[in-house]
């Protein structure tokens, strides 16, 4: 891992909206409507907390090991034993959690708009690329991350903007007619992406000014928080209860704008989007996932661990996307608790330990 390279925090605060936001969009919008309702706007803001959390903790532990992913600083922390198997179980959460972006990759493209292509063509296709672009390192993801950002806040703005014509404000009505705990239930799948800010338990040693981590956190949280509540505002006053019925409500919501007779498939922007934030997404936790296997297991080249892992990813991905329902079900009922453990319980108990050990610089 070359930690020369420096990423801008600005290009971190891209790199994390695009990482939770990519997917979250696409896939919250329908599930948190299934538990919350007209409600679940609200959802987004309970998640924001959590997320402020979540981040709080990460930057926390970080900061104490500036230079040090959390293959490398568990062991000091928790001796060389405890420490590889942390390392260990890093590198299995992040090759599964890959292989699960994949898949929500493939889901999101080939049923849409190409359902007639074989998935694994989806699969190997985005692999390649996503390995490639890892393979290359941070800078390149950085500045790749760059270039989309301001393509992708236009999308994020004009589209809801676009539907004010066909809104209904008062499909939001009555609001927490049920309570809260719907809102909070809905929540509960959601803080699997809150928590993706996990990445930075990897690329924190390369933030060219660490204490802004938390100035980071802090804007990446609030501004998902602010787009997904206006998103889902925007999705329950165009179509109500028909949500429930849409595969996926977003993109059935771009379909609904119509500009001119020369710009009917506004989708087509959508698409493009969509792909290039998921290259971006998947490129950083293969990234993540080729670091942890580099450190554990002691690999200096890194090619000899990055063309192994696109291969196994691979298959692992074909494996885990039977159908979006079987892809569904693995989120939340099966993944959700091993991902929370990986995503917070572990980097709160490894902060406590540091508190108590004194490990670690002064944050």
């Amino acid at each position: 891992m070359d930690k020369r390279i420096k990423l801008e925090c600005r290009q971190v605060v891209y790199i994390l909206l695009i990482v939770i936001y990519s997917t979250a969009e696409f896939i919250l919008s329908k599930d948190s409507f299934e538990s919350a309702k007209h409600d679940n706007w609200m959802i987004s803001i309970i998640l924001g907390i959590f997320g402020v959390i979540v981040g709080y903790i990460i930057v926390k532990l970080a900061l104490k090991f500036k230079d040090k992913t959390i293959v490398e600083y568990s062991k000091e922390i928790v001796g060389n034993k405890i420490g590889t198997i942390i390392g260990l179980l890093y590198c299995v959460f992040f090759l599964q959690l890959t292989s699960i972006i994949i898949g929500e990759f493939v889901e999101l493209l080939a049923g849409p708009f190409y359902p007639s292509t074989p998935l694994w063509f989806f699969a190997i296709t985005i692999v390649m690329v996503a390995s490639y672009v890892a393979y290359k390192g941070l800078g390149i993801i950085g500045r790749v991350a760059d270039v989309i950002m301001p393509l992708y806040l236009i999308a994020i703005v004009i589209f809801p903007l676009l539907n004010i014509p066909n809104m209904d404000l008062s499909n939001i009505k009555p609001v927490l007619a049920k309570g809260i705990m719907p809102v909070i239930e809905g929540s509960k799948i959601g803080t699997i992406w809150y928590g993706e800010l996990s990445v930075l338990l990897i690329i924190f040693p390369f933030l060219k000014k660490p204490k802004n981590g938390y100035k980071i956190t802090i804007i990446t949280i609030i501004s998902i928080s602010l787009i997904l509540t206006i998103s889902a505002i925007t999705l329950v006053a165009v179509f109500g209860d028909e949500i429930e019925s849409l595969t996926n409500p977003y993109l059935e919501l771009v379909r609904y704008i119509k500009i001119s007779n020369s710009f009917e498939r506004p989708e087509s922007f959508l698409l493009f989007i969509w792909t290039s934030s998921l290259v971006i997404k998947i490129a950083v936790f293969f990234y993540c996932a080729v670091t942890c296997l580099s450190q554990v297991f002691k690999v200096k080249e890194k090619i000899n661990v990055v063309i192994p892992t696109a291969a196994f990813l691979v298959i692992l991905s074909l494996i885990t996307m039977r159908s979006s329902a079987f892809l569904h079900f693995l989120i939340a009922e099966i993944l959700f608790i091993p991902y929370f453990i990986m995503q917070c319980v572990i980097p709160l108990i490894l902060l406590i330990i540091t508190k108590i050990k004194k490990v670690g610089e002064t944050s």
